[in-house]
């Protein structure tokens, strides 16, 4: 009787093992991209981004222009407003955000820099981003 129990115990034992799923983040390697966009007075940013399944990174990194409050020692506050195939989407008060949960498909993006009384600050660039 204890043969059994023994041997049912190592069946179980055996069957058993530990099978943790691949992060995300691991299994793709992720696109990245930077543009070089032209703004007012010759003034160049950058812009670049990086998909992840559905999930947008995109960082902006402008000469001229402060996203914070704080600090900006002369340069103009400006967030960044963003526009999915030609529909506003959302504004970020930051140079790096996230823009989450895009549908599959080709999607055309548009990040323009605006001024605290949302005017346009001539900062303007547009992509072009697939989700599987």
């Amino acid at each position: 009787m204890r043969v059994w129990i023994i041997a049912i115990i190592f069946v179980m034992l055996a069957g058993c093992k530990l099978n943790f799923p691949e992060p995300e983040a691991l299994s793709t390697v992720p696109e990245v991209k930077e543009v070089e966009a032209e703004g007012k007075g010759n003034h160049s940013w950058t812009v670049s981004h990086t998909l992840k399944g559905q999930q947008l990174f995109v960082e902006c990194i402008v000469e001229n222009v402060s996203f914070s409050t704080e600090g900006r020692h002369g340069k103009v506050k400006g967030s960044a407003a963003i526009y999915i195939d030609g529909v506003f989407y959302k504004s970020y008060d930051t140079a790096a955000f996230i823009v989450k949960g895009l549908p599959s498909g080709k999607h055309k993006i548009n990040v323009k820099l605006v001024s605290e009384n949302n005017q346009p600050l001539g900062y303007e660039k547009t992509f072009h981003v697939t989700i599987p």
